[in-house]
């Protein structure tokens, strides 16, 4: 997913989150921004990112959230996590078949098929099997 995309995607969420059509959301927005962007908005807000983008955030990654900018890094960096992993299947399996995260593996034999799924496991535990 592009940047554009996910700037798309996020204003839609902050849209329906703050209940203000075309809120003007730029890298630099944050919560000093917006009249009612307390503590229990931004978790209702970080909930709805995770939901609209099929993800999961880490402590560490909720922690260096200082505004829309971090935000579209951290989920650019998630994308580009599972297009490695398409790559790694690719190479590891004769035959594969990618489609919503969804892989089908045919490997040389069950072992390797086991272990190219741990790894991909390790390498990101929100890829989904």
């Amino acid at each position: 997913m592009m940047n554009p995309e996910i700037t798309t995607s996020l204003q839609s969420v902050f849209d329906r989150i703050f209940k203000e059509p075309s809120l003007p959301i730029s890298h630099a927005f944050s919560a000093q921004d917006i009249d009612g962007w307390d503590s229990f908005t931004h978790l209702n807000l970080i909930q709805e990112i995770e939901t609209e983008f099929k993800i999961e955030f880490k402590l560490k990654e909720l922690m260096n959230m200082n505004n829309v900018g971090d935000i579209i890094k951290i989920i650019e960096n998630k994308f580009k996590v599972d297009a490695n992993l398409t790559d790694i299947v690719q190479l590891a399996c004769n035959r594969y078949i990618i489609d919503n995260n969804e892989i089908e593996f045919t490997a040389h034999n069950q072992i390797q098929n086991r272990y190219l799924m741990i790894a991909v496991q390790i390498i990101s535990p929100t890829f989904k099997f």
